[in-house]
C-alpha cells in the first residue's frame, strides 16, 4: 500500500548529493545546537561557515534531511549522523563505502525520503529503460497517488537527478569525468550503468561492498517499516517487497540466502534462517525482538568494524 501523505518531489535545487555535505551539514547543525541556537540555514552566516552558497546550502539541508542525517521538525543531527560524524564517530569524512551503501538505503527505502529514489529501486522492475520511458512511468504513478499537481519541468528535473547521483557524467569536451561525478556521494556504487546514450541497465547482483552487518541492519529496518512486532519474515518479503532491502540494493537471489544463511552465526541466534518443506523464513529472537532499536545500533557499528564491547 503507498500513503499519499509520503510523497516528497523537488527541494533538491538540481544538486546531487556531494560527498562531504552531510558532515559538514552535520558539524555546522551540531554547532549551533551546543550553543543553545536552532540550526539556520538562511542568510550569510551558514553559507560562509559552510563554504557553500545559497542553493547550494539549501540542497546540502535538503538532502541531510531526506537521508535521515537531520531531524525534519527539529532540523537538529539525528541520533544517526551523530553515530556517524561526530569527531570520533564511524565515518566522520563520510569516506566509508558502507555510509554509501547506507545514505542509499535511507533515500530509497522509503518515498517520502525523495519519491523518485523509492520509484527507480522499487517500482521499475524492467533490467533497461530510457530516460523517457523512467519519466512517463513516474508521471503515471504521481497522478494516480500524489495529492496535488505535480508540474511535468518538476518530475523531469526529480528523474534527471536520480540518474545523476548514480551515474557518471562524461564532459562532451574531454575524455574525463566531469567535477560533479568525481565528487557526488553514490556515483561508485555501480547500482546504474549506461546501456546506450539515453538508457540504463538497472541489474540485481551479488554486491560485495555491501557486508553482511550492513544488510542485517537494513533488515531490521525494514522490519520496523513493516511491522515491529512480527517475529518473522519470507524470503519473498525479503527479496522483493516494495522497501525490501532485495528490491533496494538490487540484490540477486542466491546472494540473498548466502547472506541469511550467516546471520545466526553473525547474531549469536538473535537472527534464524529456515527452511523446511519449502517455506524459507527468517525469524528473530532474543535481543533482535525484545530490543529493535539497540539491536540495530549494535548491526551499525559492526558494519563498521567496531568490536563488540
Amino acid at each position: 500500500m503507498i500513503s499519499k501523505n509520503g510523497f516528497q518531489l523537488s527541494g533538491h535545487e538540481t544538486f546531487v548529493l556531494r560527498r562531504l555535505w552531510l558532515p559538514k551539514v552535520f558539524r555546522y547543525s551540531n554547532k549551533m545546537v551546543k550553543a543553545g541556537l536552532s540550526p539556520n540555514f538562511s542568510g550569510e552566516a551558514p553559507m560562509i561557515d559552510l563554504g557553500l552558497g545559497k542553493n547550494m546550502l539549501s540542497s546540502a539541508r535538503f538532502w541531510s534531511i531526506a537521508s535521515g542525517m537531520l531531524d525534519k521538525k527539529e532540523v537538529r543531527p539525528s541520533q544517526l549522523a551523530e553515530l556517524l560524524f561526530n569527531e570520533n564517530g564511524l565515518d566522520p569524512h563520510c569516506a566509508s563505502v558502507t555510509t554509501k551503501w547506507l545514505v542509499h538505503w535511507k533515500l530509497s527505502s522509503s518515498p517520502s525520503s525523495l519519491t523518485i529514489f523509492w520509484f527507480l529501486f522499487n517500482q521499475v522492475n524492467k533490467p533497461i529503460i530510457s530516460r523517457e520511458s523512467l519519466y512517463e512511468a513516474f508521471k503515471i504513478f504521481v497522478q494516480k497517488y500524489y495529492p496535488r499537481k505535480a508540474s511535468d519541468n518538476t518530475l523531469k528535473r526529480d528523474v534527471e537527478i536520480v540518474l545523476r547521483s548514480y551515474l557518471p557524467v562524461v564532459s562532451a569536451k574531454s575524455d574525463g569525468l566531469i567535477e560533479e561525478s568525481l565528487d557526488t556521494l553514490l556515483t561508485g556504487l555501480d547500482l546504474l550503468a549506461f546501456f546506450s546514450k539515453d538508457s540504463i541497465v538497472i541489474r540485481r547482483e551479488e554486491r560485495k561492498s555491501i557486508n553482511n552487518w550492513l544488510f542485517a541492519y537494513s533488515l531490521m529496518d525494514f522490519w520496523e517499516h513493516i511491522e515491529v512486532s512480527l517475529s518473522s519474515l519470507s524470503f519473498i518479503q525479503i527479496a522483493h517487497d516494495l522497501g525490501s532491502p532485495g528490491r533496494v540494493f538490487k540484490l540477486d537471489e542466491d546472494s540473498i540466502v548466502n547472506r541469511l544463511e550467516a546471520l545466526e552465526t553473525m547474531t549469536n541466534g538473535a537472527l534464524i534462517w529456515t527452511e523446511q518443506s519449502g517455506l524459507k523464513v527468517l525469524t528473530r529472537t532474543k535481543q533482535a525482538l525484545s530490543d529493535p532499536e539497540n539491536f540495530k545500533l549494535y548491526l551499525l557499528k559492526k558494519a563498521y568494524g567496531v568490536s563488540d564491547e
